[in-house]
């Protein structure tokens, strides 16, 4: 145990042993969590959110959530709706490596407060799509990590986006059908694009527009 957590060298080298990879590491390799350094108080936030009736009755406890990091949303039966991140959010010094923690150079700035964390209730729009995208603005202070491309929110706006112009509501079937859409909205946006670049610089003609 070091004062950054648990040494997990050996079950990293397992892992890649596993994977038919090699595993070269020339300090040893900790696993470092908010959790080995706060009170779990989770649980107290559960029970606090389970008998809330508005968000002003939580919201308060956000920070009572240690681990893991993840989206919070809710619907109240007054018709707000909100999004926020949970968890002991970290502000770090460095990025797109490991943490060197033989050296106070890379500790942890700060956890990000609960006054501090982005949060979006009840926007004009009238929902809310999060799939792993980027969710603060471009200009929140913090950079907040975890998030992939927008490909699937995207897709998932369209859809809803759909329902709203033919002034439909979502059933059981219709959830499901959007749960398990694979169409990706970028590819029917670049393909064409990247076609008649294709065609343009090796004189080559898609014929069967079929293909795309």
């Amino acid at each position: 145990w070091t004062v950054n957590g648990p040494l997990i060298s050996k079950t990293i080298q397992k892992v890649f042993l596993l994977l038919n990879k090699d595993f070269n590491l020339d300090v040893p390799m900790s696993l470092r969590s908010p959790l080995y350094f706060y009170n779990f108080t989770n649980l107290d936030f559960y029970f606090i959110l389970n008998h809330a009736h508005s968000s002003k009755e939580f919201l308060p406890y956000v920070d009572k959530q240690i681990v893991p990091n993840y989206n919070l949303h809710w619907a109240s039966i007054d018709g707000e709706i909100g999004w926020i991140p949970i968890g002991k959010i970290a502000v770090k010094n460095y990025v797109n490596r490991l943490c060197r923690g033989y050296t106070s150079e890379d500790d942890v700035v700060k956890y990000i407060s609960r006054r501090e964390l982005p949060r979006l209730i009840s926007p004009s729009k009238g929902y809310i799509v999060t799939a792993n995208n980027k969710m603060a603005s471009f200009n929140y202070t913090y950079e907040l990590r975890g998030h992939h491309n927008h490909v699937r929110a995207y897709r998932i706006r369209e859809m809803i986006e759909e329902h709203i112009r033919n002034n439909t509501l979502f059933d059981v079937n219709e959830t499901a059908m959007m749960i398990n859409d694979v169409k990706d909205s970028l590819a029917e946006y670049l393909l064409p694009k990247l076609l008649k670049i294709f065609e343009r610089n090796f004189k080559y003609t898609i014929r069967d527009k079929r293909l795309y």
